[in-house]
């Protein structure tokens, strides 16, 4: 006669939410709530694509992998025991990443309702940005003439960077004149906000800055580039270039006449 176990499967993870690239670790508890002991207990865990697998271990029997499939033979569990698989995995991408996991017996299952759980975990990206460079022209400049800054921001990943934001606040004594970017741009008291869209992998994106100054001397510019996604090295985010402004000169040439030396004649 068949032996009926009722079994019942549940799954954590940890830490939640995570970072791209970092390890997730999902704990596995399957229970036999009887009413006899179950025999040739498996749970079957199919990681999602964006997950890959590090290593997988069992309270009891042993757990094995192939192609992102894990399986652990945990064996006969008794009547209201207990047993344990943690499986760790590494992310890729970012998003929301469902986990699931089933459990299976060589018993009859009168329950087949809670053979199956699932666990959420939110992934976000990571993106190391940089200001790669940021240029002036013309340099130097007379003072109100346009001047053109040019920034470009590289994407070193490990992930894409959404939300990219070149920020400018002017220096004092500068006029906003205009500024393109590829999804467009703000100003507002002196404040530049170039939006750079999302950058993938390896990808650039440029914007260009045109404002004009009213003050002469040395003037240093610093723009910062920021993502809604982490960013893991944040020194590498501002970045600073300095012009030269002149004076405009109004010059004059005049004639001056010497006075005319008279001579008398004598009588």
């Amino acid at each position: 006669m068949n032996k009926l176990a009722n079994l019942a499967v549940s799954m954590a993870v940890s830490p939640s939410p995570v970072v791209a690239t970092s390890n997730l670790l999902y704990t596995i508890t399957v229970a036999n709530l009887g009413p006899t002991p179950a025999a040739g207990v498996v749970v079957t865990d199919v990681l999602p694509a964006s997950l890959v697998f590090v290593s997988a271990q069992s309270s009891q029997g042993a757990c094995s992998q192939a192609g992102g499939v894990v399986n652990c033979d945990l064996g006969p569990l008794t009547n209201f025991g207990s047993a344990t698989v943690t499986i760790t995995a590494t992310t890729t991408a970012a998003g929301r990443v469902t986990n699931a996991a089933n459990v299976s017996a060589a018993s009859t299952d009168p329950v087949a309702g809670n053979n199956s759980t699932t666990a959420q975990v939110t992934v976000s990206q990571l993106a190391d940005l940089s200001v790669a460079s940021i240029t002036v022209a013309p340099d130097p400049v007379v003072a109100t003439s346009n001047l053109t800054y040019t920034i470009i921001v590289t994407n070193a990943g490990p992930t894409t960077a959404n939300a990219v934001q070149v920020v400018d606040a002017l220096p004092a004594g500068f006029t906003f004149v205009s500024a393109t970017a590829p999804n467009g741009s703000t100003q507002f008291q002196g404040v530049v906000t170039c939006s750079l869209g999302n950058l993938p992998i390896g990808s650039t994106g440029t914007s260009t800055i045109t404002a004009k100054p009213s003050l002469d001397g040395l003037v240093t510019n610093s723009v910062t580039v920021g993502t809604s996604a982490t960013d893991p090295l944040s020194a590498n985010n501002t970045a600073a270039v300095v012009s030269t402004v002149s004076q405009l000169a109004n010059l004059a040439i005049g004639n001056r006449v010497s006075p005319r030396r008279t001579q008398w004649a004598s009588a």
